[in-house]
């Protein structure tokens, strides 16, 4: 995971660590595994989209009944 000072960044998911991830979630009752897969296919891991980092950040802290706050 990386962030750059004007706002952008991302999470890299290496090869290895995709399928690992996609392999847990296909028994379908490892629940973590399922939400780390749907991050890893909802980042945009070429570009740093802020905006979508933002909001994964949202989706994170909501699921920690946090918020931003």
């Amino acid at each position: 995971m990386y962030f750059e000072a004007n706002g952008h960044g991302t999470v890299l998911f290496s090869e290895r660590a995709t399928k690992l991830i996609a392999e847990a979630a296909a028994t379908g009752d490892n629940v973590a595994a399922s939400q780390l897969l749907s991050v890893s296919q909802l980042i945009n891991q070429v570009v740093g989209d802020a905006l979508g980092d933002m909001l994964l950040v949202e989706a994170i802290l909501l699921c920690s009944d946090l918020n931003v706050s």
